[in-house]
């Protein structure tokens, strides 16, 4: 998908899914998550974790890639 070009189309996914996890309170909702934009930011940055990931060949374990995402999303609140 991003050699093709459709970023956008990962984006969305996210920011969907994210907004579901809310929604049904899977993610515990923190002050920033009312504010306006904060999903579209979170997924720009889970994207470009992740495109930057792919294009380096996946150096580290998915599920350190989850654990680092977490964190940040932690140290965020």
């Amino acid at each position: 998908m991003i050699t093709a070009g459709k970023e956008n189309a990962l984006i969305k996914a996210f920011t969907t899914a994210y907004l579901y996890l809310l929604k049904n309170k899977i993610v515990a909702p923190n002050k920033r998550v009312s504010q306006k934009y904060w999903a579209e930011f979170i997924a720009d940055a889970v994207i470009n974790m992740s495109v930057r990931w792919l294009q380096e060949g996946q150096p580290e374990s998915p599920t350190y890639m989850g654990k680092l995402v977490a964190k940040f999303l932690h140290a965020s609140k």
